[in-house]
């Protein structure tokens, strides 16, 4: 029992990409709700706006009854980080297609605690975070500002006067 048995059983998180409130949960707050959060760190966890948002409550609960049998048993006594880990992937596959965008903070910051590398950052420009992200909202977005082209639609040609591959649309 776990994000197996959830998955296998067809559950997402309720979403709507134009929400005001943010509905995906952060992994500081899936910790909390198991009272698994560090006294030291407790002003970082679990907002009172978004506690007040029932989609994000619905959401949160859901991760947390979904990582709840590995986090809180006993016999492994999971580390933090492992926990931390357990609860990015559960972030991650329950989210739904259109809410696996790199803007949506909340997903891109559980796919950096699950791979352990860096999401983009912050400062990245708009075109960037674009073409760095796979979900279908942005690929959209690009072929809409013709930005976006497949691999297949460049041709390679030799270039005579330097020896080198120019790539031609």
């Amino acid at each position: 029992m776990g994000i197996e048995m959830f998955t296998s059983r067809g559950f997402t998180f309720s979403y709507c990409r134009y929400a005001v409130f943010p509905q995906i949960p952060y992994v500081q707050d899936v910790l909390h709700v198991l009272l698994l959060s560090d006294k030291k760190d407790e002003h970082e966890y679990y907002s009172p706006a978004s506690a007040n948002w029932p989609t994000y409550v619905e959401n949160l609960m859901l991760v947390a009854a979904a990582v709840a049998p590995e986090a809180l048993d006993p016999v492994m006594r999971c580390e933090e980080v492992q926990v931390r880990k357990l609860i990015a992937e559960a972030i991650m596959v329950l989210c739904p297609p259109e809410a696996k965008c790199l803007f949506n903070n909340a997903f891109a910051s559980a796919q950096k605690e699950f791979k352990g590398q860096p999401a983009p950052s912050r400062t990245a420009s708009r075109n960037e975070l674009l073409r760095a992200c796979a979900c279908s909202k942005c690929e959209q977005t690009l072929r809409e500002e013709g930005r976006w082209y497949k691999p297949e639609d460049f041709v390679a040609r030799p270039e005579e006067d330097y020896g080198a591959m120019v790539y031609d649309r």
